[in-house]
């Protein structure tokens, strides 16, 4: 059984840097075009990748995206891939990504990441970055946190 992910948002990162990452991890990457292809997608989905970037082939923005992917996929797993520090990420999209996901809580590729609750479910928000990938330590972690989020 494929292991299929959402490339939601493509963002050069994502296409480049995160599609090896999943890959290298056992997932099929998806990429997503624009939001009407949610409303087409059969069969079962691990996960989904959205580009917190400020330029996409998707003219949606990151709320709107997490949006359309609850709605078609309300329990599906999903990762904000970013060029930025976790700390900026918390501090200029918390508010909205609350607002488009409710109860929402944004993890970290840390350790201690590895033990939080949310990790996995529908309301956990795993925070890549380009350079948690490039990271060796960081990446072997990333790695980890992907697989449980995942599964």
């Amino acid at each position: 059984m494929e292991k299929n992910v959402l490339l939601a948002r493509p963002h050069p990162f994502i296409v480049a840097d995160m599609k090896a990452f999943l890959t290298r991890n056992g997932y099929v990457p998806n990429p997503l075009s624009s939001l009407d292809q949610l409303s087409g997608l059969k069969g079962s989905i691990k996960g989904a990748v959205i580009s917190t970037s400020v330029t996409s082939s998707v003219s949606e923005s990151t709320e709107d995206v997490i949006k359309g992917i609850r709605a078609k996929f309300p329990h599906v797993p999903i990762v904000l891939a970013t060029l930025i520090e976790f700390d900026a990420v918390v501090k200029t999209m918390e508010r909205s990504i609350i607002t488009a996901l409710p109860g929402a809580k944004l993890l970290p590729v840390a350790a201690a990441s590895e033990a939080q609750p949310a990790l996995g479910k529908d309301k956990g928000l795993l925070v890549i970055r380009r350079g948690d990938l490039i990271d060796k330590t960081l990446s072997s972690i990333a790695d980890r946190l992907l697989l449980r989020h995942f599964g």
